[in-house]
Order: structure tokens, then C-alpha cells, then sequence
């Protein structure tokens, strides 16, 4: 009897507390079409342990896994997921780039996991057509679900939260309408006490890569393996990656070895198994409940280092390292670029008071729409479109209300005053569609229909800064292309140019002209990009870096375009003005003197 009861407890019992690691190489089964298949063995890639138990540690809420290929990233995320669903039942959302890739994935990588893992076979049901619970990208099981979405389907997420947010090659994903995706995520894990996110991805370029950004914020842990030589610590670097060459200089891949950064003696790929297994993460940064981890190509045991040259020659001789670098080692691509320095052109700042310089024949206007306000700035433009910044104006409030656009409209009706005695006016003003309220400038632009223009960005190579109107859009109203490529080389040619004249842009010692605005100016970095084997400039913003000066700015000679004023008869009525003005003023005194 009391067999029968031992028997029958077992039965029922819950499994055993375990980590990832040890949940995996206890469970979980490769399929056939994997490299290695059968069961699991952590001690194969020894560096993946502590990267697992991470994403169950309780004392850790965010976990950044940046990456090479080969590595077995996607089977820590397997094995974190089966998990979850086995030995500590919660709700799990993954995402990838895009939804393909999202069916991709569950299709040709989940489910053969599931179908060869016994303990998830039980309780993750297979997907049939009149069952809503257990779909491609749904899967039910006891004690929680697992949603499966693309970055650019973020409307699956209304109505779904889950503690458990796993985030794949978040350097892929796509920045929609509706906002930052993973932002939009983790908002939905709030509400549990225990959340964890999980971001990992092979790394893009430096300042704008996601997973860079979010590691740099880590604690930076590596991967340090011992010299069997020297026994000292070290992480592996493609800098002391060393190989020889032939007499007439033929690069010979087959000879790669690792040179220890301490004794100089030479390390074979042959020795680097068993030193692999002696390793251990050291962290860089304080820890702050966000682990860090980075692996490159070199520790992997899938990839010998002969194989590792001679990707890197391939993709040095098609002068495409960014992918070697990116893709093999896991870092950023740090692009040269070309920028302007905002320091000096804050430092070259003039006393030109509220009223308009001489120069000046006409004004225009930029505003750019955020969620919580609008930036406006206003610019006086002379001949050969030389530029002074008259005012940069941060109206605060809530862009869906009239409120806000009222204020705007007091800011547009303002008026300067000119040495001809005239009150100039602002001539042109053009408004951003792109973000979040695109039906509230539509609906101001009707309102304003003369002075006011609604503009498009694109960046189209070698495209017209401003393209004709067209009024196939929701509102109905004239609306321009504004090709923010060729603006932005404008712009940045000018704030270049060392003294005054045609294209040189004047900015006054004013508050609101502070360091901080020339820094926004001049933030992006002008990069050279490939599409379909042919080249293209571009600008790219660092990631969590502000801009809005430089967008108003665009604006602002976008509308100065729009307008097309024609500037020699402007200036010269300004200037036949300024001898009237100046001949009556000495009649007077004169008049005043002889009395």
C-alpha cells in the first residue's frame, strides 16, 4: 500500500526545482535537422550556462545578450521558453523583426523542439485549424501562453501582457506609427511583480544599435578563458587573432592561431575546448538587476578560427568588413561619417538684437510635432540664402487639443521689425506630418491654407528638396515631399562655411540658442550606405539622441522653398525703403535744427 501511495505522489509531484541549464540538459532534445541532435549538453558550449540561469535569476529584471552568429543564441531562448512552460509555468511574449520571421521561427524552430522535448510534448498541444488556443504564432499550456509576434505587427499586442518578454535581433526591428516596440512590450509586464526582459541581437552600427546601447548599460560581462600557457585570464579578441603567409604573400588561413595578450605564446584552435570549459564571465560594470553578456565567433565551438580568416578575407576583398565585424565578432561598425562640430558654431554666435538685420527680405518657419509639444523656429533669409535665426520657441501641451495649436498661431502671427521701417511678417511655415498626430496638422494646415503647408519627409538620393503638391491624402490638403537628404546636406554645407554671405547661417547670443541646440543641429552624421550594390548617402541619429533643432530647421528652409520668394526685388524695395526712411528722417532734423 504504501508503495502504491510513493508511486502515486511521484506521479503528481511537481518537478523538481531547477535552473534553465539544468531544466535543459535534463529535458530538452535536439531534432534531427539540428548540428548536434539528441539531448542537450550545456557542457558543449560551457559559456551558455550562466547566460541561461541569468534569465531565471530573480535578482535580475533585464538581461542583454549581444551576439556573433554560431554561438547558439536561439537555442538559450528555446531552452528559457520550454522552461517556462515545463517547470515554472508563466505567460511568454518573443518577438522578432518581422512577422515572417516570427512564423519562421515557430514553425522551423520551435516546434521541432517541441515535438522532440517529451515534457513540452505533453503539454504543448499541436496546432489545428478549428483550435484558436493553439496556433503558429499562439500556443497555450498549462499555467500561462505563448504569444509570437514580428515588430511590425504591434497591434497584436492591444489587450495581452505577459511577464516573461523575450526580444530577438532587436536590431531589426522596425519603428512604427505606434512607437517603440519593446517599449510598448514591457509596459505590458508592469503589472507582474516578477518580470524579466530578455534582449538579444547581432549588433548594427555604433550609436544607433539597439542592443549596443542596451549593453553599454549592462554590467558588461565577457567570457574569459585561461592561457594554457601562462594560465592567465582573457576574452577573446580578433586583434590577437594571427595567421601566417606564403613567400609571395598568400594569406594561409590554415595556420590561424591565438597570440595570449600576456606571454605572447601561441594558443591553437585544437586547445580551445578544453580551456573553454575552465572559463568563467567577468562583468566590467557594477551590477544594477541588468546582465550583460557578449560572445563573438572565436569562443564558439561550431567555428574553427581557420573558418573565422577566411570569412574575414571574403568579406574584406568584397569591401564589406561592416558584416564581418558586425555579424562574426559582435560588435558595432563604428562609421567614420562626416559632422559638423556644434561647439564651434555655438561659440561663433552674434549680438544681432530682436529686430532684423538689413539683409533680411523675408521670414519663414519650421515646426516640428513631439507627443507632449511643438518646437518652432523662425528664420530671416537674405540673398543667396544667407540665414539669421530670429527665435526657437518650445510651446508645451498636448498636440491633440485646439489649445496648443492656438499658441502656435500666436507664435506665426508675430512680426519683426526691419531698418526700412517695416514689419515683417512670417511669409511660409511648414509643418511635419510624419509622427503621432498627422489628422491634428492636417486639420490646422486647412485652417491656415496660404501660409501654412504640410510637408512629407523622404529621403529619395539625388531627389528635388521640395517635390510638387499632391493632395492624395487623408486631409485633403496640399501636401509637399520634402527630400530631408538633400536639406540636411544644405544645411550642414552651410554651418561650415567660414564668413558671412550667401548661404551662411547667422545665430544670435540668446538663451534659447543654447549649446544644447547646437548639439541637436549638428547630432546626425552624414554615412555612405549601399542598396542594390549601388552607394547612397544618408543621415543616421545616435540612438537616444535629440534632433528637433535640426528637423525645425529643415522645415524652416523647406517652407523658404515652398514659398520661392525672388530675393533681388525684395531687396531692393527693402533698401529704396531704408534711403526713404533715412532721407525723411534728415529733412525732419533739419527742419527741427533751422527752427
Amino acid at each position: 500500500m504504501r508503495t502504491i501511495l510513493r508511486k502515486t505522489r511521484s506521479r503528481f509531484a511537481p518537478p523538481p526545482k531547477l535552473t534553465i541549464s539544468q531544466w535543459a540538459d535534463q529535458y530538452c532534445f535536439l531534432p534531427e535537422n539540428n548540428a548536434e541532435p539528441g539531448r542537450w549538453r550545456t557542457s558543449r558550449a560551457p559559456y551558455q550556462k550562466e547566460i541561461m540561469d541569468a534569465i531565471c535569476d530573480r535578482r535580475i529584471e533585464k538581461v542583454t545578450v549581444m551576439t556573433s552568429a554560431q554561438v547558439g543564441k536561439t537555442s538559450i531562448l528555446n531552452n528559457a521558453i520550454g522552461y517556462y512552460i515545463h517547470q515554472n509555468p508563466k505567460s511568454i511574449i518573443i518577438m522578432h523583426p518581422t512577422l515572417k520571421d516570427a512564423k519562421d521561427w515557430s514553425t522551423f524552430k520551435l516546434a521541432p523542439i517541441v515535438a522532440n522535448t517529451p515534457v513540452l510534448r505533453d503539454k504543448v498541444a499541436k496546432p489545428r485549424a478549428r483550435d484558436k488556443t493553439n496556433t503558429t504564432l499562439r500556443k497555450e499550456y498549462p499555467g500561462g501562453y505563448l504569444m509570437i509576434l514580428g515588430s511590425n505587427s504591434t497591434s497584436e499586442m492591444r489587450g495581452r501582457s505577459a511577464p516573461i518578454i523575450l526580444c530577438d535581433e532587436v536590431d531589426a526591428y522596425e519603428i512604427t506609427s505606434e512607437g517603440d516596440a519593446i517599449n510598448l512590450l514591457w509596459k505590458r509586464a508592469n503589472t507582474f511583480k516578477e518580470r524579466k526582459l530578455v534582449l538579444t541581437s547581432t549588433p548594427t552600427i555604433k550609436d544607433i544599435s539597439r542592443i549596443d546601447q542596451s549593453w553599454e548599460n549592462s554590467d558588461k560581462r565577457r567570457y574569459h578563458i585561461p592561457c594554457p600557457h601562462c594560465g592567465k585570464l582573457q576574452w577573446l579578441k580578433w586583434a590577437c587573432l594571427k595567421w601566417d603567409k606564403s613567400p609571395d604573400g598568400k594569406h594561409l588561413p590554415e595556420t590561424a592561431y591565438y597570440e595570449c595578450e600576456h606571454c605572447k605564446q601561441k594558443i591553437y584552435h585544437g586547445d580551445k575546448n578544453k580551456i573553454m570549459s575552465q572559463g568563467k564571465w567577468i562583468s566590467e560594470n557594477a551590477f544594477k538587476a541588468h546582465a550583460g553578456f557578449h560572445l563573438n565567433e572565436l569562443i564558439s565551438p561550431w567555428r574553427s578560427w581557420q573558418e573565422v580568416v577566411e570569412d574575414f578575407l571574403e568579406k574584406k576583398a568584397q569591401n564589406d568588413l561592416q558584416v564581418f565585424f558586425n555579424a562574426a565578432m559582435g560588435e558595432p561598425w563604428e562609421e567614420k561619417g562626416e559632422k559638423v562640430d556644434g561647439n564651434n558654431i555655438y561659440l561663433r554666435r552674434e549680438y544681432y538684437g530682436p529686430d532684423l538685420p538689413e539683409q533680411a527680405v523675408v521670414l519663414t518657419a519650421g515646426v516640428d510635432v513631439q507627443d507632449d509639444r511643438l518646437e518652432c523656429e523662425i528664420v530671416a533669409w537674405g540673398p543667396g540664402e544667407e540665414s539669421w535665426s530670429m527665435d526657437y520657441v518650445i510651446l508645451r501641451g498636448d498636440p491633440s487639443q485646439n489649445l496648443l495649436w492656438s499658441k502656435l498661431s500666436q507664435v506665426l502671427a508675430r512680426s519683426f521689425k526691419h531698418p526700412s521701417g517695416s514689419a515683417l511678417g512670417i511669409e511660409g511655415t511648414a509643418i511635419d506630418t510624419g509622427g503621432h498626430y498627422t489628422q491634428e496638422v492636417y486639420r490646422y494646415c486647412r485652417n491656415h491654407p496660404y501660409k501654412v503647408y504640410a510637408i512629407k519627409g523622404n529621403n529619395t538620393p539625388g531627389g528635388p528638396l521640395v517635390s510638387r503638391p499632391s493632395k492624395s491624402n487623408l486631409g485633403k490638403v496640399n501636401l509637399f515631399g520634402v527630400n530631408t537628404v538633400t536639406a540636411k546636406d544644405l544645411i550642414y554645407s552651410r554651418l561650415n562655411l567660414g564668413e558671412p554671405g550667401p548661404g551662411y547661417c547667422h545665430f544670435p547670443v540668446k538663451e534659447m540658442y543654447s549649446i544644447e541646440y547646437f548639439h541637436q543641429l549638428t547630432v546626425e552624421k552624414r554615412v555612405l550606405r549601399y542598396k542594390q550594390g549601388r552607394p547612397y548617402h544618408t543621415y543616421i541619429k545616435p540612438s537616444g539622441e535629440r534632433n528637433e533643432a535640426l528637423d525645425c530647421r529643415v522645415y524652416a528652409l523647406s517652407a523658404l522653398y515652398i514659398v520661392n520668394p525672388n530675393m533681388g526685388p525684395l531687396k531692393k524695395k527693402r533698401l529704396k525703403q531704408i534711403t526713404r526712411e533715412s532721407k525723411e528722417g534728415y529733412t525732419r532734423e533739419s527742419r527741427i535744427n533751422f527752427k
